[in-house]
């Protein structure tokens, strides 16, 4: 009697475990590419990674990775997403200058690149390859006097990416 138990069990287990296999093989019913969020802070990271390579190439100084300015930098590329603009002045005419000594950001020299674009691949590399061939945002990358940057990415709702990148001295 208990050994004919064990096995009822047995045979239910291997039931269920089989419909879970089976459920899981299952096509899904959306067939449409779902792309999975993407990790903003990863994004700047490695975005900030690639100017110092960049700056490394040439003999330069590597940029220090300062908060407060990587704040203010990003809250510039939510605020182009959130008024949709994409410009270096806000419509309420503040620009990086400004902007920095809101946050209480103190600076001698200050400089900014942006960038937008959609529907990259990697929207990351896009945005860095536009600023190497911009000659002012290449200028902005690879000044010696920069000590201290932040990098700020925002997404709009239709996948539009807006990076900023504050050089400060």
């Amino acid at each position: 009697m208990l050994i004919r138990r064990y096995y009822v069990v047995l045979a239910v287990l291997i039931v269920l475990l089989s419909n879970i296999v089976l459920a899981e093989q299952k096509t899904p019913i959306h067939t449409r590419k779902l792309t999975p969020k993407r990790d903003l802070f990863m994004m700047e990271k490695r975005l900030f990674d690639m100017v110092n390579v960049e700056r490394a190439s040439k003999g330069l100084n590597q940029l220090k990775l300062d908060t407060k300015i990587q704040k203010t930098a990003r809250a510039h590329s939510k605020d182009m997403v959130k008024r949709r603009y994409f410009a270096h002045v806000n419509p309420d005419k503040e620009n990086v200058g400004s902007r920095l000594k809101a946050a209480k950001i103190k600076w001698t020299m200050v400089a900014e690149n942006i960038a937008s674009n959609k529907n990259m691949e990697d929207p990351v590399e896009t945005a860095f390859k536009s600023w190497l061939e911009s000659r002012e945002h290449y200028k902005n990358i690879t000044n010696t006097e920069y000590e201290l940057s932040g990098i700020g990415i925002a997404q709009a709702q239709d996948d539009t990416f807006f990076f900023t990148q504050i050089f400060v001295k």
